[in-house]
């Protein structure tokens, strides 16, 4: 019989082993008037990661020492609305992302008729 300590070596070398950049664990919620995007970087600290705002898009990637190894995250986050990236703030706690950004609201423009 396999023990579970055996289980958690194989484990923990898959992860450790991991050579290119990771895709980390993100959430995007829609409130009333902005969109959150919630991502989770354990082992990072803020002078770290680098983020691009578009109006439909969130890119970050970020550096971490995650149990003495050096771990690179990437990950391209399309957003289900659009925003307005001039409005957009970010903060970081406890190796949780938030970054927040105002809706862009649709506006109608007046066309001349030929």
């Amino acid at each position: 019989m396999v023990g579970v300590g055996w289980y958690y070596r194989e484990v923990r070398w898959a992860v450790y082993s991991v050579r290119g950049p990771i895709e980390p664990i993100s959430d995007v919620f829609i409130e009333r008037d902005r969109v959150k995007v919630v991502v989770d970087l354990p082992g990072t600290r803020k002078e770290d990661v680098n983020l691009l705002v578009r109006e439909d898009a969130v890119f970050l990637e970020a550096r971490a020492n995650v149990g003495g190894n050096p771990v690179t995250y990437r990950k391209l986050i399309r957003l289900p609305v659009e925003v307005d990236p001039d409005g957009a703030r970010a903060t970081m706690r406890s190796g949780m992302l938030i970054v927040e950004a105002p809706i862009k609201r649709p506006q109608f423009r007046r066309i001349g008729v030929e």
